[in-house]
C-alpha cells in the first residue's frame, strides 16, 4: 500500500519563528488533498478460470466518501464537515504497478479534506458505474445507497471498500489522519458479485468422424436479471460486504453470448473446446443449481432436436455456487444418429372381377 506524507515543508519553513502553539494549530488546518488507491488486482474468493475483468485497463469506477459515523447521509451540506465528501463521483483506474486511482471531480466538488474535521470517511467503489445512481438523496435518515443492474449474462459487477480504522489514537481517514505522518492511502479492494460458468465441448469417444456437430445455442433458464447492489449502508461499516439481491419475479432466460462468425463445430475427444464467452449469472446463499438449455445443429445449420437439449449444473449435494467463482462446465457429446426407416412396396393382390351389376 501506497504511503504519503502531507505536511507542506513550505508552510513548515514558514512557521518556524512562531510558538509551538501556533505551530500545531497551523498544521491541524493545513488542506489535504483526497486521494485514493486500489490493490493492483481484482480479487475474488475462488478465480477457477479467466473473468471478463480480471485487470484493471482505464476502468471508469463509480465511488462514494462518507461519514463513517455520521447519524445521517446528506448530500450538498453546506456545513465546514459534511457527512457525504463525494457522491457517485467517477474515478479511471489505469493498471499500472502500485496504481491508483484518478478522480474527475466537478470544479464545485470538494477536493480536499475538511480543514478541520475530524469525521472519519469510508470510500466505497462500484462496476459498472450507474448514471443518477438512486439512494443518496437530500432526505434526513438517508441509510443507504443502491444502484440498480438488469443484466443479459455479459456484465460484470464489481464492489469494493476501504473502511475507516483508528490509528494511535487518531480518527482514521479523517482530515486530522492524513495529517500524521506516513498516513496510509486508502485503497479500495474489489470483488466480483456474480458468479461465472464458461461452457465447453468434447466429442464422446469413437465417435464419427464425417459427422459435423455444431453449438448454435446456449441458455440459462429462471435466472434472476433484475439486480440491486447495496453499495453502502450506514452503520454496517465493519461487516457490510456489498450485498447483491434479485428482484423477485425477475427470473428470465440468458444467453451465452457467441459470436456468429465462430467455428463452433466439435471434434476432438481429448480437449474440451470452449464455446461463446462466460456468462455471469447471480447466485444466492442457496443457489444449488443452474438449469439451461443447448441447441446443436449439424453441418447445414439444421437443428439436431426438435427442443434444446437440458442441463442441470450442480456442485453436488447441498453445495451452493459462489459470488465471484468462475466454473467450468463440460460437456461430452454422444453421436447423433439420423433415424432411417427402409420401406418395402407390398404388390397389390388380385382378387378377380366382382358383377356389379347393369345400370
Amino acid at each position: 500500500m501506497r504511503k504519503g506524507l502531507f505536511l507542506s515543508i513550505v508552510a513548515l519553513s514558514a512557521l518556524s519563528s512562531c510558538s509551538q502553539e501556533d505551530n500545531i494549530n497551523n498544521i491541524n488546518e493545513e488542506l489535504v488533498p483526497i486521494e485514493i488507491g486500489t490493490s493492483n488486482e481484482i480479487v475474488a474468493e475462488q478465480v477457477l478460470s479467466r473473468a471478463p475483468l480480471d485487470k484493471w485497463s482505464n476502468t471508469t469506477v463509480g465511488l462514494f466518501a462518507l461519514g463513517k459515523n455520521s447519524e445521517n447521509w446528506i448530500v450538498d451540506e453546506k456545513v465546514d464537515e459534511p457527512s457525504v465528501l463525494w457522491n457517485n463521483v467517477t474515478g479511471t483506474i489505469t493498471g499500472e504497478a502500485n496504481t491508483s486511482i484518478s478522480v474527475d471531480i466537478d470544479d464545485n466538488a470538494l477536493k480536499y479534506y475538511p480543514k478541520k474535521s475530524t469525521i472519519q470517511y469510508s470510500f466505497y467503489g462500484y462496476y459498472p458505474t450507474v448514471k443518477d445512481l438512486p439512494g443518496l438523496t437530500t432526505a434526513v435518515n438517508n441509510n443507504n445507497v443502491v444502484a440498480n443492474y438488469t443484466i443479459d449474462g455479459s456484465q460484470d459487477i464489481i464492489w469494493g471498500k476501504a473502511v475507516a480504522e483508528d490509528v494511535a489514537d487518531v480518527p482514521g481517514y479523517s482530515a486530522e489522519y492524513f495529517r500524521q505522518e506516513g498516513a496510509e492511502i486508502p485503497e479500495i479492494e474489489f470483488n466480483h458479485k456474480l458468479t461465472q460458468l464458461v461452457f465447453q465441448f468434447k466429442r464422446e469417444i469413437g465417435f464419427e468422424p464425417g459427422q459435423t456437430i455444431k453449438v448454435d445455442r446456449i441458455e440459462v433458464y429462471n435466472t434472476p436479471n433484475k439486480l440491486t447492489l447495496t453499495i453502502a449502508e450506514r452503520g454496517k461499516d465493519a461487516s457490510f460486504i456489498g450485498n447483491l439481491t434479485p428482484v423477485e419475479g425477475s427470473e428470465n432466460t440468458l444467453s451465452v453470448n457467441i459470436a456468429a462468425e465462430s467455428d463452433n463445430s466439435i471434434t476432438a475427444s481429448d480437449n474440451a473446446k470452449i464455446v461463446g464467452e462466460p456468462i455471469m449469472l447471480y447466485s444466492g446463499t442457496n443457489t444449488l443449481k443452474f438449469d439451461g438449455g443447448i441447441v446443436l445443429v449439424d453441418g447445414n445449420g439444421s437443428q439436431m432436436t426438435k427442443d434444446p437439449i437440458p442441463f442441470t449444473v450442480t456442485l453436488g449435494g447441498e453445495t451452493a455456487f459462489e459470488q465471484g467463482a468462475s466454473y467450468k462446465v463440460e460437456f461430452t457429446i454422444a453421436d447423433l444418429k439420423p433415424i432411417y426407416v427402409n420401406a418395402k412396396l407390398i404388390p397389390w393382390k388380385d382378387k378377380g372381377k366382382i358383377d356389379g351389376g347393369t345400370i
